[in-house]
């Protein structure tokens, strides 16, 4: 399946009604561009798996996932620092893109009252994690992308964060007809404009 916008919101919806208030206990490295978050209370998925593979980056819950003996990330031990024992407070995915923000508070590395936000970008190629501070600065990322490979943006610690640019994509749990026929162009048909916003 691919993992589209469409599967993006289902999951924003899932986390955000199960792990909502919910202590991190533990972070730990799955794979070379796996992570994974446990989760303290009681859930049928504990585990927040985050991936920002090329070909099968992804967020959502899971009931298992083994931390890997071999595998030494510095953005786990970063998100290590920073959320073990944080609260979820929210999760929302941006614009009805492949953009997931995940807020925590009481982030221990950053203090007792801290905000954190952790940003999955996945979009192929591009797919990144990226952990802010509450004045959206970033504070690491799994993938450091420098002026030299996106002139766009560059995503480094100590930056502020630039998010993805928008796509104007179309959502259609709130499409209204006068919407899509103003999105269809000459030879286009409904699935034509449908596939477009959410892929």
């Amino acid at each position: 399946m691919a993992f589209d916008s469409l599967a993006l919101k289902r999951i924003a919806a899932d986390i955000r009604r199960l792990a909502t208030g919910t202590r991190v206990q533990r972070v730990f490295a799955v794979s070379g561009s796996e992570i994974a978050v446990e989760l303290r209370r009681r859930l049928p998925r504990p585990l927040l798996l985050l991936s920002w593979s090329p070909e099968f980056g992804r967020v959502h819950l899971c009931r298992d996932a083994e931390p890997s003996p071999v595998v030494q990330l510095p953005f786990n031990e970063l998100l290590r620092k920073h959320i073990r024992g944080a609260t979820i407070t929210d999760c929302r995915q941006v614009g009805f893109d492949r953009v997931l923000e995940i807020d925590f508070a009481n982030c221990a590395g950053m203090g007792p009252r801290s905000r954190a936000t952790l940003v999955a970008e996945i979009m192929g190629r591009r797919s990144n994690l990226i952990l802010l501070d509450e004045d959206r600065e970033i504070t690491g990322c799994a993938r450091h992308i420098a002026a030299r490979t996106n002139r766009y943006r560059e995503t480094l610690p100590g930056l502020d964060y630039v998010p993805p640019p928008a796509f104007a994509r179309i959502d259609p749990h709130v499409l209204t007809p006068n919407q899509l026929l103003g999105a269809l162009g000459a030879g286009d048909t409904v699935w034509d404009v449908l596939r477009a916003t959410v892929m």
